[in-house]
């Protein structure tokens, strides 16, 4: 009787130090993910701020050479000519946008599944356990099996 008892015992302590190994690992898990968000959110706002001065940059250089020509920076094609510059600029930036939305969400479902195949993985409960193995237990004793 003793030996069932010891062994069920070990199978829940094994099961409890199980689940505390998993409980650090997601805390692990969820750590990487924040990071890996921190870290593509970063970049973009990165590119963002080249993107903008590459812009500014641009558009001085286009004012300087429409200057330069002896043209109005306000003449009709001129003025289209520099908008041009800033709307392809925003058309970049809605897109880089938009990717950083698709990169997000795919970091967001491939983190939602590590973290489902980790806790899939401890199915560990000590009442389904106890559940189990104490009525074979019990008929081993009665002499049942």
């Amino acid at each position: 009787m003793g030996n069932i008892a010891a062994q069920v015992a070990m199978t829940v302590a094994s099961k409890a130090l199980a689940g505390q190994a998993q409980k650090k690992q997601a805390k692990r898990l969820a750590a990487y993910q924040a990071a890996q968000t921190e870290q593509t959110r970063r970049q973009f706002e990165m590119t963002e701020r080249r993107r903008k001065e590459q812009l500014k940059r641009s558009l001085a250089a286009q004012r300087a050479r429409l200057g330069a020509s002896g043209t109005g920076l306000n003449g009709g094609s001129n003025r289209a000519l520099l908008d041009g510059l800033a709307k392809l600029a925003e058309t970049e930036s809605a897109e880089a946008r938009e990717r950083l939305g698709w990169q997000l969400g795919a970091l967001n479902r491939r983190n939602l599944l590590q973290q489902e195949r980790l806790s899939a993985g401890s199915g560990f409960d000590v009442g389904s356990l106890l559940q189990k193995t104490l009525p074979t237990a019990i008929d081993i004793f009665r002499g049942s099996k």
